[in-house]
């Protein structure tokens, strides 16, 4: 199975061409049928049927849906691992077996607590549970952070190191920024952040295509070039 992954900051005007780059290299045009997966994330099925318009059917991932379900799990049994455990494990055989309209009925029927939010944190005295739930999820979240922080560090004093000795008329601080600004650049940012003509940045990204610091891909009219130890980074 042939698969290309792309990943970033960039909004998703511009993924999208890059997105459908990546799916040319490996074939989508000749596909019988196209079939997109989704996490579920506010407009992001728009997005797919904007950029690919011959998806015939959209898929939302189960393992993200059944985060959603743990969540609201821990929220109806407060500071009861237990209890939300096998609610969450209940709820996502649940939506498994019998897919999403079941599980949508379920909670639509179900006798929830009439208090919300903190308010049912109040009134069930769980704001131990809920401050430590809290705490967690900012403590995980930080070291998941901190290790992509560090491994972005690494890879541009890398990148630095072989500029400044395989490139060294090219290399300057503004040239190294914009390598990771984005997982990719083109002309238009080259002149735009170092200041310069076309026909230099168009000579600064062979030059950097020709030491695979980059490795250049065409859509349509426009080249982009990759940076693909940064593009590996940000999609683990």
């Amino acid at each position: 199975m042939r698969a290309r992954c792309v990943s970033g900051l960039d909004p998703p005007a511009e993924r999208g061409p890059l997105l459908r780059t990546q799916g040319a290299a490996v074939g989508l045009d000749q596909a019988e049928a196209w079939v997109a997966i989704s996490d579920g994330g506010a407009g992001l099925e728009d997005f797919l049927r904007t950029n690919f318009p011959r998806v015939d059917a959209v898929i939302l991932d189960f393992f993200h849906a059944a985060e959603y379900l743990a969540k609201l799990a821990q929220a109806l049994h407060p500071g009861d691992e237990i209890a939300s455990g096998e609610r969450t494990t209940a709820w996502a055989r649940l939506l498994r077996d019998e897919g999403g309209p079941a599980r949508i009925a379920v909670r639509e029927e179900w006798d929830w607590p009439s208090a919300k939010g903190l308010q049912a944190v109040r009134e069930h005295e769980a704001w131990e549970a809920w401050v430590l739930y809290m705490l967690s999820a900012v403590e995980e979240t930080s070291r998941q952070t901190l290790t992509k922080v560090r491994g972005i560090r690494d890879l541009m004093q890398e990148t630095k190191q072989r500029l400044r000795s395989e490139l060294p008329k090219l290399y300057s601080q503004d040239l190294l920024n914009n390598l990771f600004r984005h997982p990719y650049t083109k002309i238009e940012f080259i002149e735009r952040d170092l200041g310069v003509s076309r026909p230099t940045a168009t000579k600064y990204l062979a030059a950097l295509e020709q030491s695979r610091l980059l490795r250049k891909t065409k859509l349509g009219r426009t080249n982009f070039y990759i940076n693909e130890p940064l593009f590996e980074l940000l999609s683990r």
